[in-house]
């Protein structure tokens, strides 16, 4: 109940959009291709969901307590996510270190035994490294962005790598750097309802420097111009155009105009859901 109560904050976040991407883009390749063989591909795709989950979950697992472990975050914790294994004391910060420790190795090696994802997930122990231990997601709002960009595209990665069970193409790639450069530019919408926290650990984000209305702004804008750029990316129908644009048109008037922390919490699911419908329009 440990081990789960580190990652449930990014289970909806984290865990599920990546093996969605995953899904979405091997379904992509698996329907891309000719033959009889397209029936036994799909097949075996699905048999990956188990997989998938485990390999998320897990990189997800080892970098969450290495960052739940840290002072700072136990303070951050306290105001926001009390239930969380360090601020209620289910752990002390010797024994969550040692875990932290040994769950980078079993991530690796589980990648290594699944047949995919381990150099996303060595990047995502650098990555770890470089937020959590140097805390480079502190000192500038868009080292953070990018930083927050590079986690979420090395899951998606990671993911993907273990459901064909081979490294990423160049096609995926390219695709990967344009969903890094769409969570650039709108990842901060996570910062809106952790404000207090954010303040308590001493972060810069873009709402506690630029002010909470300037800082919705910076989020819309960016969403207007992905939700017609993506689709048109991909050529999709009408039906791709409303999928996206619908979605962003919520989060963007939730965004603006429903400002608390739980409507903030839920606008940004909404948004995670927004994300999830751009990974799949291949």
């Amino acid at each position: 109940h440990t081990l789960w109560l580190f990652t449930y904050s990014d289970l909806k976040t984290m865990v599920v959009p990546s093996t969605l991407f995953a899904l979405s883009m091997g379904l992509a390749k698996v329907l891309s291709g000719s033959g009889s063989k397209t029936h036994e591909h799909m097949e075996c795709l699905v048999r990956r969901i188990p997989a998938i989950l485990l390999w998320t979950w897990i990189n997800c697992l080892a970098f969450n307590v290495n960052n739940q472990r840290l002072p700072h975050a136990v303070r951050e914790d306290t105001f926001n996510k009390p239930w969380r294994p360090m601020p209620s004391k289910r752990l002390n910060n010797r024994q969550a270190g040692t875990l932290a420790m040994s769950l980078y190795p079993i991530a690796v090696f589980t990648s290594w035994v699944l047949g995919g994802g381990l150099v996303p997930s060595l990047l995502l122990l650098l990555f770890g490294y470089l937020y959590n231990d140097l805390r480079m997601g502190d000192k500038t709002a868009l080292i953070r962005n990018i930083l927050n960009a590079c986690g979420f595209t090395s899951f998606a990665a990671g993911g993907l790598e273990v459901a064909l069970q081979s490294p990423t193409g160049p096609d995926t790639f390219r695709w990967l750097k344009a969903i890094g450069l769409i969570i650039v530019t709108t990842v901060h919408i996570q910062d809106t309802y952790d404000q207090t926290g954010d303040a308590a650990a001493g972060r810069l984000t873009i709402p506690l420097i630029l002010g909470d209305g300037l800082a919705r702004w910076t989020i819309t804008i960016p969403m207007i111009v992905w939700s017609f750029i993506c689709p048109r990316y991909w050529n999709v129908g009408p039906s791709g155009y409303l999928a996206v644009g619908g979605l962003g048109c919520i989060v963007i008037g939730r965004l603006l105009m429903v400002r608390s922390v739980k409507g903030d919490r839920t606008t940004f699911l909404i948004y995670n859901c927004w994300l999830v419908v751009i990974y799949g329009l291949p």
